[in-house]
């Protein structure tokens, strides 16, 4: 679960964002601040994969936003997205020379928008030591007094993506408290982990088929809280996937 901050004081452009984001992009948690001095405490706290930003938060610029980031542990090498509605070549040449190397020029489609993140922030390389597919790993879900069995897609430290049958009272349970437990199988000792409070991100419906009678749904959610024990649990796990695979290499040439 790749993890976005964008800094914008207009609450309009954030929730725009926001939704451009989600829509295009499904392996993403967002996080909106709205003036540079609750940017920078979020950047403190908090390490992100992508900052977008506008070029004037308040009575700072993009560019020192961008240079206070640098100077920050946490996110001192994280890709920097600057919002700007000049394409002048002085302008983009003077965001350059200030070392920001990704910018979009408003107005701007989804489409430019998670091309440019993708690019700042490639997912492939993040998906070899932040995601991993699992077979055989299922997620039981209850939202609310809903109960749902899924299949796990891949899954991280901080959320996981599924597929499950579509049920009557599913969508309206969405929204409720979520608490996610995920059993994995023998080949990892049917180790369980208790319920993780998580939050729901994205829902997509898939293609159906002859196989399945039911819609199938594909949703993704992000721990919220998640404790110690269940911390060792995927550490562990993790661990060992990532030398199973090293042990049976997928070739180039494979599907």
């Amino acid at each position: 679960m790749r993890n976005l901050l964008i800094i914008n004081e207009n609450r309009s452009i954030q929730m725009l964002l926001n939704k451009m984001v989600l829509s295009e992009l499904g392996d993403f948690c967002v996080t909106e601040a709205s003036s540079s001095e609750e940017a920078l405490e979020k950047l403190q706290k908090q390490k992100f994969n992508v900052v977008i930003s506008a070029n004037e938060t308040g009575s700072v610029d993009g560019a020192s936003i961008f240079k206070l980031t640098r100077e920050l542990p946490e996110n001192k090498d994280t890709p920097f997205i600057l919002m700007t509605s000049s394409q002048k070549n002085e302008t983009l040449a003077k965001l350059k020379n200030e070392g920001i190397e990704h910018y979009l020029v408003t107005p701007f489609d989804k489409k430019q928008l998670s091309t440019k993140i993708n690019l700042a922030c490639n997912p492939i390389k993040l998906r070899t030591s932040d995601r991993i597919n699992i077979p055989g790993v299922i997620a039981k879900v209850h939202m609310g007094d809903h109960y749902a069995k899924a299949k796990a897609v891949n899954m991280s430290s901080g959320g996981i993506l599924c597929d499950l049958d579509y049920s009557h009272g599913f969508g309206t349970n969405l929204l409720k408290e979520t608490g996610i437990a995920v059993a994995f199988p023998k080949e990892y000792s049917d180790i369980r982990t208790r319920d993780i409070s998580s939050k729901f991100l994205r829902l997509e419906v898939l293609p159906c088929n002859n196989h399945h009678s039911n819609k199938q749904v594909r949703a993704s959610w992000r721990f919220v809280d998640v404790s110690n024990a269940t911390k060792k649990i995927f550490e562990f796990v993790f661990q060992k996937a990532r030398k199973d695979f090293d042990l049976f290499p997928i070739k180039e040439d494979q599907e």
